[in-house]
Formats: C-alpha cells, structure tokens, sequence
C-alpha cells in the first residue's frame, strides 16, 4: 500500500484509511483515500459513515472486509419489491426482450425512450423526430437494411456530371495538365 506524497503516516480526512492503493484529493482539496476520493469525484459529495471501512484499516482483512462491505452494501439497498413495483426479467446478453411501444418490434439497431419514457424502436424514434406524428404500423418492415452511403454518393455524381464529347479516345483532354506548360500530344517520331 501507498502512503500520502510526502509524508510518513496518511490518514483519509473523510473515514480514517491509513492503507490506499491511490491518495486522491477530495472537497476543499482534503487528502482522500480512493475509495472516498472516487465517490466524491463521482457524487460531489462526501462519502457515506454507512459505507465506510472500520477503523481506517481499508482492505487489510481480506474476508472481513468483503463482509463489511456487502453488509454495507446491503444497508443501502433498495427497499424489498412491493405488488406496485414492476419487475424487470433478465435474460442472457445478446437476447432481447424489449419491445417497440409504437410498432411492437423486437428487433432494432438501436433503442430509444420517447419523451415519455417509453421504450421505442429506432425507426419510430426517427420517424417521430422528423414527422412529429408517431410512424404508422403500415411502414412497419421486418427486415432492417443497412444504408449504403458509399454506392448512393457515386449514383449521385455520375447523375449530375454530364457525358463530354470531348472525351473520345484518341483525342486530348480540353482539362488543364497538372503540369503547366507540359502538353500531351504524343511527340512526332
């Protein structure tokens, strides 16, 4: 363990640590141990007496610790779920359960919560934005198509340039060389 820059004993102004892999600086520029220096940097406030380590001694006592701390843990957590209170299901990564309020897709790039906090596909999050109006079911698609931007850009510029007589082979360009004074007519033999 790591004792305070320039000094021989450190102590946490917030919960008494004398042991810390990291000093930090806290409110009012207060020397920190890192656990109450991240809370602080996370929170903007000083960390709990609840979640503090007994008597300064960070993680000295490996099992005891762990205790202290899930039972510090459990302290703060949340109330037991009532009758009231949803229940979210989890399920394994890369399976998802969530479901489009607007269209009832399952599938989507990405989700979205509208300004009323529910959750809604990426299409409809769109459509809303730039319709004002919620996307209609007949637009629903189940296929999710991937944009081509690049083969849409050379459409576009192929479009808009129009064909040059000039052009043919065997006769020269009317563009400028890139080298003034450089002709491109083949040299007599």
């Amino acid at each position: 363990m790591l004792t305070a820059p320039g000094s021989l004993k450190a102590e946490c102004s917030n919960c008494g640590a004398t042991h810390t892999p990291l000093w930090r600086r806290g409110l009012n520029d207060k020397l920190n141990c890192n656990a109450c220096g991240l809370y602080c940097k996370l929170h903007k406030c000083l960390r709990p007496k609840s979640m503090r380590a007994s008597h300064g001694e960070g993680r000295r006592s490996g099992a005891s610790s762990l205790a202290s701390a899930l039972s510090a843990l459990a302290s703060v957590a949340a109330p037991p779920p009532s009758s009231a209170t949803p229940v979210v299901e989890v399920v394994s990564p890369g399976v998802s359960s969530a479901q489009c309020y607007n269209c009832h897709t399952t599938a989507t790039p990405l989700w979205r919560k509208d300004e009323e906090g529910k959750t809604v596909c990426n299409a409809c999050s769109l459509y809303y934005k730039l319709h004002g109006s919620a996307r209609p079911i007949s637009m629903k698609s189940d296929i999710i198509r991937k944009r081509s931007r690049h083969d849409a850009r050379a459409q576009r510029s192929s479009l808009t340039e129009p064909p040059s007589a000039s052009n043919t082979p065997g006769t020269p360009s009317e563009t400028p060389s890139a080298s003034p004074g450089v002709s491109r007519r083949p040299r007599p033999v």
